[in-house]
């Protein structure tokens, strides 16, 4: 028996729109999945990288050395445990997610491996034990912290590299879903570009130069001034006043990226640091440039937050 025309309309409407939902559904899962890393790695301290540094500075040669202890402190120790939750929270959440899954679960192992070292010893610094034995447990497990600690660094590295990456990836979808020419899409621009700089920007922000990234830095830093531009015209064509909190943020980020460009190009920090003596060693254009390019992207995303216009 043949089925009418009409008998099958309803069930293609209702089959396209069961497909919608399906697909925001798994749109808004791997949003929240997404989100759960974000919150979890915005929800550290100090970096373990900082702490590992702070360790070898400041405890590793009185652990070496044959006499008493006078200090001995661990940081971070809170947020081992911590940490490691939030990332198997993350990775018992669907969908998959390999770009973050990837990194998160071996970083996630070697935190468990860091946590009763850390924990041991957290508790020995606050008791101030070290008085009690003159370092003797600090000596015992100094070189199995230190190993495990550097590990739980390298996984963190991998870890935030590919956070930042799908971040990226994700911000430039949105980008190009926005609207051409109107105040999102300048907008949404102003922070991928803004994204897409700092991470050509990598090797400079590690103290190793720009290097190979000098035109990708230069292109996306340009772009980040077209799409401030353009965001404060859009903003103007409503209120004469534009945006100038915004401006005076997203002028101050791309001063300092043309700089960091000029003086890359020109040889300037090469020069520098061949000509620093070594009592000036602390003192260095490119140190300050890598600290006042990182605050003034945190400044324009701030004032993105804010929304004040």
């Amino acid at each position: 028996m043949l089925a009418a025309c009409g008998d099958d309309k309803p069930k293609a409407e209702d089959s396209a729109q069961s497909a919608k939902a399906q697909a925001a559904s798994a749109e808004q899962a791997q949003i929240l999945k997404f989100n759960q890393y974000v919150d979890t790695a915005n929800g550290l301290g100090d970096s373990f990288s900082e702490v590992l540094e702070r360790y070898t500075k400041y405890n590793v040669k009185a652990v070496e050395a044959k006499g008493p202890i006078k200090n001995f402190t661990i940081q971070n120790d809170i947020y081992v445990d911590r940490t490691k939750a939030g990332l198997e929270k993350a990775l018992a959440m669907q969908p998959a997610m390999p770009a973050l899954d990837g990194p998160a679960k071996p970083f996630a192992e070697a935190l468990g491996k860091l946590s009763p070292l850390s924990h041991d010893l957290q508790n020995y610094s606050e008791s101030k034990g070290y008085l009690a034995d003159d370092g003797a447990k600090a000596r015992e497990l100094n070189a199995a912290y230190v190993a495990a600690l550097t590990e739980v660094v390298k996984q963190e590295d991998a870890f935030f590299s590919g956070l930042s990456e799908q971040d990226l990836q994700n911000t430039k979808t949105a980008f190009e879903s926005a609207k051409k020419d109107s105040a999102a899409y300048y907008r949404i621009g102003l922070v991928y570009w803004g994204k897409a700089a700092q991470a050509q920007a990598g090797t400079f922000m590690a103290g190793e130069g720009l290097g190979e990234h000098v035109q990708g830095f230069k292109d996306a830093v340009n772009l980040v001034n077209d799409m401030g531009q353009g965001y404060d015209k859009k903003v103007r064509e409503q209120n004469q006043k534009g945006c100038p909190s915004l401006m005076m943020q997203v002028n101050a980020y791309v001063g300092v990226g043309r700089t960091v460009v000029k003086r890359t190009e020109d040889g300037f920090y090469v020069k520098e640091a061949k000509d620093r003596s070594p009592y000036m060693q602390h003192m260095s254009s490119e140190r300050d440039d890598i600290r006042t390019l990182r605050q003034n992207f945190n400044n324009v995303v701030n004032a993105l937050n804010i929304q004040t216009c």
